[in-house]
């Protein structure tokens, strides 16, 4: 596996699992096109992130992706966070603070306690 799709999938995730990943990735790429409409830049950027936080969601809860995280130096660890957390105002001020903003908010929260209650879990 490429080192990008270690760090996407984790070392050992099966294709059902990348599968899973992938569909809920469009799940929420779907959510945000039909909230939005995809008549702006920004909806553009905003689906990109959809594919991210609710691809994420899934990935994190997956052994495979958990034990990658695990072993990670506690410094990538606590940048994986902060570079998530530092998504939320782009995402509130590209989302002009309104519904997509919410789902996305609520996606990116289960993501990151999924993580964090992986690595706990795995260590």
């Amino acid at each position: 596996m490429t080192a990008v799709s270690r760090f996407l999938f984790g070392a050992d995730a099966s294709p059902r699992q990348v599968g899973l990943i992938l569909i809920a990735a469009l799940v929420g790429m779907v959510a945000v096109a039909a909230l939005t409409g995809m008549d702006r830049w920004q909806d553009w950027v905003l689906l990109l992130a959809a594919f991210d936080i609710f691809g994420g969601i899934v990935s994190n809860a997956s052994a495979s992706t958990r034990a990658h995280h695990a072993a990670s130096a506690p410094g990538a660890r606590r940048a994986f966070l902060l570079i998530h957390l530092a998504e939320v105002p782009i995402i509130w001020w590209l989302a002009a603070g309104g519904p997509v903003f919410w789902l996305l908010l609520a996606g990116m929260a289960a993501k990151l306690t999924i993580y964090a209650l992986g690595v706990e879990e795995e260590r």
